[in-house]
């Protein structure tokens, strides 16, 4: 969970096409006969077919390739060479039409991923589950599945108990829940997302994790949140529930307040904080809540989830002070609220937390020293609030830290070498918009950091421009608007 505004990285440069096929002819290929041991192949990106005896692979990427049906022939002839063959992703090419049946060849196939693969313009479409073969994790996501793929009479009994891990995303399966899903016995994982499913799901025992994002839900409870025993992580983000999410229904299982681990709520409530139902899911480890509409200030109850590791309220509208937070917090992002008040003191005893974003509130008051206990900090931003004071010295004990973005704020007093004295990994800084903000730091000074970004437009910089923010590996430097008049770029 990083700041949300984060910039993307520079993908690294494609291989030279010609390149490669030159080194193909050169005879390059015919070497990796040899390689007895390889066990991991991947030609993403690389048209070229190329299939030779290697007695040892087990994983085999032509993901994102533009394979159409044509090049399944020369795989199908090589089906009984590749016989030791765990991973196959095949996903992400042109294949349409007849669905090719040559992997029941491939006996030690265990992940079998055809995501994009058209089977709607298949003459043996509905029956195509029944000729893939029996494998223990099977993706289809995007392939234009309906209700009708999932019929008990083009299913392969065999093939449907031996699948644990099932990934039906990005289709067009709607209205009620599939009722073959439910004699899967075997069934661990099973994602459901982006479809057009709107009915009650029923009870799967034995079901570890569940994703529903992205349907036609109405109501929280037919997702099931209250019956699954087992469950241990549950996605039923992006539906649009027209009932608040408040007090847990009278037939509540008791086991389920015990189940779940990870729990995704993102862009699908509205109205008050959850804060009963979600303060008794004691072993909750993950709740994500991001991009909704509740009302009110975060509850104090989230403080009995002693075990929660990850906490995500961004953009949700909240309102009121910081609580104080306990547990095992590795991850708070709260960002994007009309939170106010000063922040807590508290926080400097989350030992553990790795990433703490409090941007776009209306928080006051100074940066506190206790934050100084946040010995694993990597992520730190307070930008866009009204914190005013000075910045601690101990920030630049933050050895571990990569981001840190404080800037749109009332912060003063002086920035000096001393605040930076230890930050070996930072990449990140972003202080601009804070005028009352001065930088002294020597010209010749060399800190123990290369930054990759710099925002330090409309503060004081002075004893001149410091060479180390000329450096070459420095990708974007904003400086503009700083008293000294200085607007010179990297060399």
């Amino acid at each position: 969970m990083a700041p949300r505004r984060k910039g993307t990285t520079t993908p690294a440069a494609p291989m030279n096409q010609a390149a490669v096929q030159r080194m193909v002819a050169e005879g390059i290929a015919a070497a990796m006969e040899n390689l007895y041991y390889l066990t991991y192949l991947s030609k993403a990106k690389n048209r070229d077919m190329v299939f030779y005896l290697m007695p040892s692979l087990e994983m085999l990427s032509f993901s994102g390739c533009g394979l159409t049906n044509g090049d399944l022939g020369t795989l199908s002839n090589s089906s009984t060479t590749l016989a030791n063959i765990k991973h196959l992703d095949l996903g992400y090419n042109h294949f349409k039409g007849q669905f090719p049946g040559f992997f029941q060849n491939m006996t030690s196939l265990e992940f079998l991923d055809l995501s994009y693969f058209n089977f709607s313009l298949s003459r043996n479409s509905t029956n195509f589950l029944s000729t893939i073969g029996s494998f223990p994790k099977l993706s289809l996501s995007s392939c234009g599945l309906h209700n009708m793929h999932l019929s008990p009479n083009h299913l392969n009994s065999t093939t449907i108990s031996i699948i644990r891990h099932l990934d039906l995303s990005h289709n067009l399966i709607e209205g009620r829940f599939p009722s073959v899903l439910i004699n899967m016995s075997s069934l661990l994982s099973l994602d459901l997302s982006s479809n057009l499913l709107n009915s009650s799901v029923p009870i799967m025992p034995n079901l570890l994790r569940l994703d529903l994002s992205s349907n036609n839900f109405e109501h929280i409870e037919d997702a099931g949140i209250w019956r699954q025993c087992h469950l241990k992580e549950l996605t039923v983000s992006d539906n649009l529930f027209k009932i608040e999410l408040s007090e847990s229904p009278k037939n509540v299982s008791e086991c389920s307040q015990y189940a779940f681990e990870r729990l995704h709520l993102d862009g699908s409530l509205k109205g008050a904080f959850p804060a009963e139902s979600l303060g008794r899911m004691a072993n909750l480890r993950g709740l994500s809540l991001s991009g909704n509409e509740l009302t009110g200030p975060i509850p104090e109850s989230l403080g009995r989830l002693r075990l929660l590791e990850v906490l995500d309220l961004f953009d949700s509208q909240l309102t009121g002070p910081i609580p104080t937070f306990i547990g095992e917090l590795t991850q708070l992002d709260l960002s994007g609220n009309q939170l106010n008040g000063s922040i807590p003191e508290s926080l400097g005893r989350l030992e553990a937390l790795t990433e703490l974003d409090l941007s776009d509130n209306q928080l006051t008051g100074p940066i506190p020293p206790s934050l100084q206990g946040l010995v694993s900090l990597q992520v730190f931003s307070v930008s866009s609030n009204s914190l005013n004071g000075t910045i601690p010295v101990s920030i630049g004990q933050f050895t571990k830290l990569k981001w840190l973005d404080m800037s749109n704020n009332s912060l003063e007093g002086v920035v000096c070498e001393a605040h930076f004295a230890n930050l070996s990994t930072l990449k990140y800084l972003h202080t601009y918009s804070n005028s009352k903000l001065t930088f002294n730091v020597s010209r010749e000074w060399k800190p123990p950091f290369q930054l990759v970004t710099a925002y330090l437009s409309f503060s004081k910089i002075i004893n001149g421009f410091p060479q180390w923010l000329c450096w070459t590996l420095l990708n974007v430097l904003d400086a503009k608007g700083n008293q000294d008049g200085s607007k010179r770029k990297p060399a």
